[in-house]
């Protein structure tokens, strides 16, 4: 199988919890766990676990956040690092929390990816591997003119799959939007890329579609998702339900990344969404954006209980 080329975001995590009440100007007593974050990362990591081989590329300013990398990912020999170094600081989002794990600040240091140029990035070596991917899956840590560009680079029959991000960074991809095959959402996300500010989900995915875009997947927590392909299928799926929910922040990577894994393995819609779901179910009952109980096995253990 041919390896899906990801580039996009890879960023040092820091979620620092305080054990005591919070008291402005004062040293409180935590602790502080560091993973890595980024959406495409995410994607990459998950798909690597399904035994989908990926090629990785995200700009970095230093070697420890390689070094970290290829760490958290050493058992996983399908997937391949492709580092751009560039000078300055590597990504970094560092979060304070109150002892009932309520955000009370957060330092999102991105400066590498705001400041990015087609020259900087865009290498030969990566302008040659966007040409000969079959697939490629972006976020929208990049700035517009990087997401263009990419898309200018890739041939006419390759795939493009982008991940909004956050609500802040999803405008980035208004330019790219009827290039892409599908892009990968949350309601907020859906709201601010659309502006609409009274939405049913039949309204979003129509001024979607009016803005170009063939295909999506909008989550809305609790309620599942919603996946809508070129004016032709509309699907609503509930979640897998859970009791162990610990951190949700890569439940909508892990639905991506199982409906990717699982439309390489010619499956109908549905049945890719449905793995898609199972992967949110098995990510969302751990601490951080990505879990390492994510395989097939444990997926098929949630689809096709005894």
């Amino acid at each position: 199988m041919k390896p899906i080329l990801i580039m996009g975001g890879a960023h040092i995590d820091r979620n620092g919890t305080m054990n005591k009440p919070y008291i402005t100007g004062s040293s409180i007593p935590g602790t502080m766990r560091e993973d890595i974050g980024g959406g495409a990362f995410n994607v990459a990591s998950n798909l690597a676990q399904l035994d989908i081989p990926v090629i990785f590329s995200s700009p970095r300013a230093d070697g420890n956040l390689t070094f970290a990398i290829k760490n958290k990912l050493r058992n996983l020999s399908n997937f391949i690092d492709f580092p751009i170094q560039l000078e300055g600081n590597s990504p970094s989002y560092t979060a304070l929390k109150d002892k009932n794990g309520e955000l009370i600040a957060a330092l999102a240091d991105m400066q590498l990816y705001d400041e990015l140029t087609t020259e900087s990035f865009l290498t030969e070596k990566l302008r040659t591997k966007i040409t000969q991917a079959d697939i490629i899956i972006t976020d929208a840590n990049f700035p517009a003119h990087i997401s263009s560009a990419i898309g200018k680079l890739k041939t006419e029959q390759c795939r493009w799959y982008a991940v909004a991000t956050s609500p802040a960074k999803v405008k980035r991809l208004q330019p790219s939007l009827p290039s892409l095959n599908l892009l990968s959402m949350n309601i907020n996300e859906a709201i601010e890329l659309t502006e609409l500010t009274k939405h049913s989900i039949p309204e979003l995915i129509e001024q979607l579609h009016n803005m170009g875009l063939k295909s999506g997947i909008i989550t809305d927590g609790s309620n599942g998702l919603h996946y809508f392909s070129n004016h032709t299928q509309t699907i609503s799926l509930p979640p897998y339900p859970s009791d162990k929910i610990q951190d949700v922040t890569g439940a909508g990577d892990a639905i991506l990344s199982g409906f990717i894994a699982s439309t390489q393995k010619n499956a109908t819609a549905e049945e890719a969404l449905r793995t898609g779901l199972a992967a949110a179910k098995i990510t969302i009952e751990v601490n951080g954006a990505c879990s390492e109980q994510l395989s097939t096995k444990t997926i098929e253990a949630i689809m096709q209980p005894d």
